[in-house]
């Protein structure tokens, strides 16, 4: 099978403003792009832990204290169903192994 029929995407280094190191880029699977980045797992503890950690590669609102997980009043829950968190698809932290 040629490379061109196994090639699915690609990733380049990059170094944040704080100096965290990550890789970030985009996979194509049947059609459907995935942009998305890579951060070394920090939190590893043991062997069964991932050495990397992979994250949907979408925007984070930015709030005055520069602190995503901050929340505004206006966003909290009214108790409708169609009401939406900004973290939602954001990985839990009973989601993720540390």
């Amino acid at each position: 099978m040629a490379l061109n029929n196994q090639y699915i995407g690609g990733l380049w280094n990059n170094t944040s403003a704080k100096g965290t190191k990550f890789m970030k880029g985009s996979i194509t699977i049947d059609g459907v792009e995935t942009k998305m980045v890579i951060f070394e797992n920090a939190r590893k503890k043991k062997s069964t832990h991932p050495d990397y950690t992979i994250m949907r590669d979408t925007p984070l609102e930015k709030n005055d204290d520069d602190d995503p997980f901050a929340s505004d009043p206006s966003d909290e829950p009214t108790g409708d169903n169609d009401s939406q968190s900004k973290l939602e698809g954001m990985p839990r932290d009973e989601d993720v192994i540390f």
